[in-house]
């Protein structure tokens, strides 16, 4: 019996609808395999195995997709001024999209099934728009791609993602000094 587990179905859906988008924009009516090549190469998908090796390189073959146990970055889902729900970004890829099947679901008419993705590693989190309907927005400005820098607002449809990088925050709390310890330092002077 097959059993939904909502990730091979969405990603096969990902391909066809971006397979018909190369074959309309090559004027074709029939998707051949160099069109379903140029959708792989449009998604930037790279082969499983090769994947596996950059997740291995990035975590430094552990099976652990935080670092020190806490998330690389956080977001928070806004909308009407109003926060939602948040979501913490390990290590790797999230899809964001209305389908349920999508890492970050956002329920709304107004967002694509698979409308965004935000890719994570130890350095940075880059956001990239999976040929949305309405697109993505990173303050007034319309992307494509966009590295994500801390306190970054992107609007998806009517909501509000505000980005928070996380990377680092845990040597602050280290670095930081003790008010105790500060305290009495000032008392031997």
């Amino acid at each position: 019996m097959f059993r939904y587990t909502g990730g091979v179905p969405r990603l096969i859906n990902i391909l066809c609808d971006s397979a018909m988008l190369c074959a309309f924009a090559d004027e074709k009516n029939r998707v051949d395999q160099e069109l379903l090549e140029a959708a792989v190469d449009e998604l930037q998908w790279v082969p499983y195995i090769e994947r596996l090796r950059e997740r291995e390189r990035i975590l430094g073959n552990t099976d652990e997709r935080y670092i020190g146990g806490i998330p690389l970055a956080r977001l928070e889902i806004r909308e009407n001024n109003q926060i939602i729900s948040n979501f913490e970004l390990p290590a790797g890829r999230v899809i964001i999209g209305r389908d349920k099947g999508n890492d970050l679901t956002i329920p709304s008419k107004v967002i694509s099934r698979h409308h965004a993705q935000i890719v994570t590693d130890l350095q940075q989190s880059m956001l990239e728009d999976l040929n949305s309907t309405n697109g993505i927005y990173v303050g007034s400005k319309r992307v494509r791609h966009h590295q994500l820098n801390d306190g970054d607002i992107i609007t998806i449809g009517r909501h509000e993602i505000l980005y928070r990088n996380l990377r680092g925050r845990e040597q602050e709390h280290e670095i930081q000094d003790d008010p105790e310890d500060t305290a009495r330092e000032r008392t031997k002077r």
